[in-house]
């Protein structure tokens, strides 16, 4: 799996990037077939912006969150790419 973290007009912290690239490790947990994580922060006029594009074998999830705070933005993304995971997962362990 490649993680990719960019930082747009944003300047990117050695832990904001160790949070990012840990919560995308975490997503290997729900499904194998993840080829690809891309992580952007960005800067927003009320704060940070994260998002995060996981890419798998045919489809594309796409979770963005807006925060004043960019750990919270991260952990809240992470957390909505986790249940689309969950979703995935159950779907196909029901067929």
């Amino acid at each position: 799996m490649d993680i990719h973290i960019t930082s747009r007009h944003y300047e990117l912290k050695e832990e904001e990037y160790a949070i990012a690239t840990e919560a995308a490790m975490g997503f290997e947990k729900f499904s194998k077939r993840i080829t690809r994580v891309d992580v952007i922060m960005c800067t927003e006029p009320l704060g940070v912006s994260c998002e995060f594009t996981v890419k798998l074998n045919g489809s594309v999830l796409v979770a963005k969150v807006d925060d004043p705070e960019p750990t919270k933005a991260i952990h809240d993304a992470a957390l909505k790419v986790h249940r689309q995971l969950a979703k995935i997962h159950d779907k196909a362990a029901k067929h």
